[in-house]
């Protein structure tokens, strides 16, 4: 008979005083700036404990995490495509792209699930409609608009194959793409067409 009336007290308890997860917040640290992408109204950046925008006309803040569909809050690196989706890298291999307008996140796990012991995102830029991925075993080549990797490059002239590679950037001239890869101590200049990326 006490056992009846304890689970029917339960019951009727739990059901008078449901528990709201509707106004969950996740706090992370967001002190340790790994990247940083500017707008014309503020900044993007990753951290190593999500990402956060920062409007400099009214001081305000929008935070993104795990609360709001990233799958990891280490984040290595950002960028920004031309439909002003954000793009970030995290140190375990996961893409994750916000999209602004919707406050909603795609994410991408093909470098995650690649099976590499080592695999962070060290850099991330974009030129042209082409998302150029630096990670610790090379580079890869999205397309922003399709969210596809369309190509990948292991090696790099005499260098080793699967060499971390840091951080790419391009330089025009004379339209050419020139498209430099740094890795460690040593730089490697591979000249590319304008119209191959």
């Amino acid at each position: 008979m006490q056992r009846i009336i304890t689970v029917l007290f339960l019951f009727i308890f739990t059901n008078i005083y449901p528990q709201q997860a509707t106004n969950f917040k996740n706090y992370t640290n967001m002190k340790n700036v790994s990247d940083i992408e500017a707008t014309a109204d503020g900044f993007w950046a990753a951290t190593s404990g999500g990402g956060f925008f920062y409007n400099s006309s009214d001081n305000s803040f929008i935070t993104v995490n795990k609360v709001n569909g990233l799958n990891s809050v280490s984040l290595s690196s950002i960028t920004l495509d031309e439909d002003s989706k954000i793009w970030f890298g995290s140190s375990d291999g996961t893409i994750n792209i916000y999209y602004p307008s919707t406050k909603s996140v795609k994410t991408i796990l093909d470098i995650f699930n690649s099976g590499r012991s080592s695999k962070s995102i060290n850099d991330m830029s974009l030129t042209g409609d082409t998302i150029i991925v630096s990670h610790d075993f090379g580079v890869s080549l999205m397309n922003s608009k399709d969210i596809v990797f369309y190509d990948t490059f292991f090696r790099f002239g005499s260098l080793p194959s699967n060499i971390k590679v840091n951080s790419t950037f391009h330089l025009s001239l004379y339209s050419t793409l020139w498209p430099v890869l740094i890795f460690s101590y040593q730089c490697v200049c591979i000249i590319v067409p304008s119209g191959a990326l």
